[in-house]
């Protein structure tokens, strides 16, 4: 009985040491898909940026991206980039409008936000505002 449970733990113990190998190939070969398919859009992709960043900044001057801190898996931070499409203080305008909020605080949403800008409501209709987390 004893052999047999010592076969057993080696067995567990092998296919833990291939699982987590695997895992390893799989996020590095994901990475480097990832960082490829990048690469190749950006003759595509970088063009389009820098045109949807000039209209941000007619629009609105001031910064043409957003930066926010978010959670992420396994509870790491991490800052996420998007093309900014609300006044550059609509942080601060959150109490103005704090009446019209249709959802339980602290989230905060109204559907015809006055704090989007003409350019961000095209963005965020064809979600062109995601394009800087693309790479």
């Amino acid at each position: 009985m004893l052999q047999t449970d010592k076969k057993v733990e080696e067995f567990l113990l092998l296919r833990r040491q291939q699982v987590t190998l695997f895992r390893r190939h799989y996020h590095t070969a994901k990475r480097a898909f990832d960082v490829l398919v990048c690469l190749g859009s950006l003759p595509i992709v970088l063009p389009l940026a820098l045109l949807l960043a000039l209209l941000i900044w007619l629009d609105d001057p001031g910064p043409v991206l957003y930066r926010q801190r978010r959670t992420g898996k396994g509870g790491n931070r991490f800052t996420m980039y998007k093309f900014r499409t609300m006044d550059p203080n609509a942080d601060a305008l959150k109490e103005t409008y704090a009446h019209l909020n249709e959802l339980t605080w602290p989230d905060f949403k109204i559907s015809a936000d006055p704090r989007i800008t003409r350019v961000g409501r095209f963005l965020r209709k064809t979600s062109l505002d995601e394009l800087p987390q693309l790479c």
